[in-house]
């Protein structure tokens, strides 16, 4: 936990170190996320079924040139699987597994404007950390201590469109997170567990310019 939060510290500080050098945008968003976890074993793959959740973003907007920029993000996300009673995968059915996490995500943004509506599109890796784990069994809800990697990484893809508003941009988008690293921390387990992350739904949000051009 202290490499997390120094970790943490060290994007932010680094982010916001950069307001004064260029025209930038503080972003604050919030949405409604669907996760699911796959599972490899024997060659076989399973899936859960998606769960939801709500999800919140903060990120800094620092442009390269007209259309490129920089985004470093921290958000807070929740994910897990809902794994029915006819699961034929590692894991019992008729439980739900929820991880809440803290994300950090870097990802290179291309903006192309128009007369009214901007459209974007926004790629870049990003790094889960796990603050807590709960597991649901006919409707009674505890922590889960099986084996589990205090981060996952994967890359994330965002496409949105935005629009002014006064000094500020309403923006709304779509977020896809996939996890490309096995995040069971049993040595000893065949399984190798992966999470996946679909945006369900819009996210939206406002831009708000904080530095100077």
């Amino acid at each position: 936990m202290i490499h997390t939060t120094k970790t943490v510290l060290c994007i932010l500080a680094l982010s916001l170190s950069t307001l004064a050098v260029a025209q930038t945008t503080l972003s604050l968003s919030a949405g409604l996320a669907a996760s699911w976890q796959t599972t490899r074993l024997s060659g076989q793959r399973h899936t859960t079924h998606p769960t939801f959740a709500p999800a919140a973003n903060v990120s800094v907007d620092i442009p390269l040139s007209a259309q490129w920029s920089i985004q470093p993000a921290l958000g807070f996300i929740q994910k897990g699987g809902d794994f029915p009673l006819d699961y034929t995968g590692p894991g019992s059915g008729g439980q739900t597994l929820r991880i809440n996490e803290l994300e950090v995500a870097v990802r290179a943004r291309y903006r192309k404007t128009g007369e009214h509506i901007h459209t974007y599109l926004a790629l870049g890796p990003y790094a889960g950390f796990l603050l807590s784990k709960k597991i649901t069994i006919n409707g009674q809800t505890t922590d889960d201590y099986s084996p589990y990697r205090a981060a996952e990484f994967g890359l994330s893809l965002s496409p949105g469109i935005e629009m002014p508003v006064k000094s500020a941009l309403l923006f709304i988008e779509a977020r896809y997170l996939l996890g490309i690293t096995q995040v069971n921390d049993d040595a000893d387990s065949p399984v190798l567990v992966k999470n996946r992350l679909h945006s369900a739904g819009l996210s939206a949000g406002f831009r708000f310019p904080v530095g100077g051009k």
